[in-house]
């Protein structure tokens, strides 16, 4: 007879290993010499020792969350220029009903909040490879569940990145030509046309949200005889992607501005235009996109630099030299500079708006959630060059221009979830979300109500708080369904506003309590490299299972750590005619269907029996 004892980890180690072949569900244990198996013997699982994390019941009762992104809210969201994001919690094939582990709804949950986490400073990309993340919180020994720690990092601007080469696309079907060229570097866009200038946009990467910056230069453009802009813009397409990846000006679902745009012009979120004046003259002219409250729709309006610049006329940019354009970001602050390398008020670059200004109408709107992913927009004149000196945009990983995918097999498209105004276009809510936060006050034509533009932090990140809505609130609204606080640890807040650690650029929630997990579930131990015969009949195929652990353990425990010993042990033959040798033993924890057991933490002891074969007979 012989008593083997296997174990994932040993106690000698100062440092467990429970990764690789030392899994607590799937082990490798081996002999310095061979150990001989008499020939007819027979092997039976004598005890079993585990730490078992439970697993727990995800439904449309309990998998709804919201993520509000922007400033705490102390009176009304309308004060605000963000707005709750809906998350929900599914599994890899996309099911809202699933009973997960521990382990995979952590992974669920990371996978919720990402989705929901839209600002393009705190997207997974080349520049941030956490974004959000989810993780379980386990005791110092690393068996016991506490909670789940849930993290967000946005990146700083010293993740910035110039990246020029951005893909154009025309901005509009039916107005222009599209016969333009970008050198290879993308530093130069060119308009071919011969007697009409183009409007593009570049479409790869949003613009950082932390000091981001898009610098070009003009100085090939004649200042005094031609009209240009150049500007910032949310999403707008010629249509819908299809299935080879492209956009068609012959769709439907044209998006060349937002539907409730009055139409007067061009649309951008904010633009400088080089605007004849009537009488031979070109004036820049600095304008944005708000809303008219008489209308309810945006429109065009002027910001008149001309107060804050101390200046009684526009700028002439051919008599001012002016030979550059900058557009900065800082969170809601936008900023726009003209380069003047001549005469005129003042020489270098001249600050027309930067969202600092105590008198409200002096500044641009704040760039609100609507605007979270802004790009360029550029109005080329005919035969002439635009040169890109600086863009700093956000290469954010699974990108789609649009937030949407063609998926060939279902004919439909996919929503991507990575820029929040698109989305709520795919999906027909512009009209209520959208309007929402672009009708707020500050975003108002000729607002002169006190609004403080929020910027960046002692870590140049952008200044925004977290905030996790999880029961429906009357404060957060739209939260309409919230219902995961305690699928999270939360039981006694819905409304978790106070991170357990902030930092400039990463914030961490801790589970305020331990979530209910229950074992549901039988297990299985399984001997991959012994001869002995068994059939697993719920697969339909032969198998190599020795033993059946019950759901509850013999003190009637069915979580945490558990012994079991079965009173009267299961033999089955090894059908060896001669002596066998081993030198290795390989154990598996299974579920029923021979899945490894991913619910099992810390260290695993499983003791086998061996004996002669008592009878020869089958």
């Amino acid at each position: 007879m012989s008593f083997l004892i296997t174990s994932n980890t040993s106690d000698l180690e100062t440092t467990p290993l429970t990764a690789g072949i030392n899994r607590p569900f799937s082990y490798f244990n081996n002999l310095q010499d061979t150990l001989k198996i008499p020939k007819n013997s027979e092997i039976a699982v004598q005890s079993v020792k585990i730490n078992k994390e439970g697993n727990i019941s995800v439904n449309r009762s309990n998998n709804q969350f919201y993520l509000y992104h922007g400033t705490k809210i102390t009176s009304n969201i309308d004060d605000t220029t963000s707005y709750p994001v809906m998350g929900w919690f599914d599994n890899l094939d996309g099911d809202t009903i699933f009973s997960p582990n521990t382990d995979e709804f952590a992974e669920s949950v990371q996978r919720g909040f990402r989705r929901a986490n839209l600002m393009p400073n705190n997207q997974i990309s080349a520049t941030n490879s956490s974004g959000a993340r989810c993780i379980v919180k386990r005791s110092a020994s690393g068996t016991d569940f506490e909670g789940f720690e849930i993290s967000f990092t946005t990146s700083a601007s010293s993740s910035n990145v110039d990246n020029k080469n951005l893909n154009w696309l025309p901005a509009y079907a039916n107005y222009i030509g599209d016969d333009f060229s970008v050198n290879g570097t993308g530093t130069e866009i060119t308009n071919n046309e011969a007697g009409s200038e183009v409007l593009l946009i570049g479409t790869d990467f949003p613009l950082s949200l932390a000091n981001g910056c898009f610098v070009s230069d003009t100085a090939d453009f004649d200042h005094n005889l031609e009209e240009w802009s150049i500007g910032l813009t949310r999403c707008t397409r010629l249509g819908r992607v299809d299935e080879n990846g492209s956009y068609s000006s012959n769709r439907s679902n044209l998006l060349e501005e937002p539907s409730y745009f009055d139409g007067n012009g061009f649309f951008y979120d904010y633009v400088l235009l080089n605007e004849d004046n009537g009488n031979g003259s070109y004036f820049l002219k600095l304008q944005h996109a708000t809303m008219n409250p008489a209308t309810n729709e945006l429109e065009m309006s002027e910001v008149d630099y001309r107060t804050k610049l101390g200046i009684a006329n526009y700028i002439d940019a051919n008599a001012s030299n002016i030979t550059k354009v900058e557009w900065g970001i800082k969170n809601e602050q936008v900023t726009i500079r003209v380069f003047n390398a001549g005469a005129g008020p003042g020489t270098g670059f001249i600050t027309l708006a930067n969202g600092l200004d105590a008198n409200a109408s002096r500044n641009l709107k704040p760039l609100n959630q609507c605007c979270w992913l802004s790009y360029p927009k550029v109005e080329i004149p005919a035969g002439k060059k635009l040169t890109i000196d600086t863009y700093n945009g956000i290469d954010i990983t699974n990108y789609q221009y649009g937030s949407e995918t063609f998926n060939s097999t279902t004919g439909r498209h996919q929503q991507i979830n990575c820029d929040w105004w698109a989305t709520q276009v795919n999906l027909s809510r512009e009209q209520i979300y959208c309007l929402s936060v672009d009708s707020r006050y500050m975003n108002e034509t000729g607002n002169i109500l006190s609004y403080t533009q929020k910027g960046l932090n002692s870590g140049n990140a952008v200044n925004k708080d977290y905030v996790l809505v999880l029961t429906q609130s009357d404060t957060y609204s739209l939260s309409a369904g919230a219902n995961a606080n305690r699928l999270l640890g939360f039981d006694n807040r819905g409304l978790v506003d106070t991170p357990n650690t902030a930092g400039s650029t990463l914030v961490t929630f801790i589970s305020d309590n331990i979530p209910k997990f229950t074992s549901t579930n039988s297990l299985f131990i399984r001997l991959k490299n012994m001869t002995f015969n068994s059939v697993n009949f719920s697969k339909s195929s032969e198998s190599k299972i020795l033993y059946h652990l019950p759901r509850f353990d013999n003190s009637g425990v069915e979580t945490g750590g558990l012994f079991f010993e079965p009173t009267e042990r299961v033999y089955l033959k090894l059908n060896n005619m001669t002596d066998l040798f081993i030198n290795d033993i390989e154990v598996d924890i299974v579920n029923s269907n021979e899945t490894l057991a991913r619910n099992l933490t810390g260290k695993t002891i499983v003791c086998f029996h061996l004996r002669k074969s008592k009878t020869d007979v089958e």
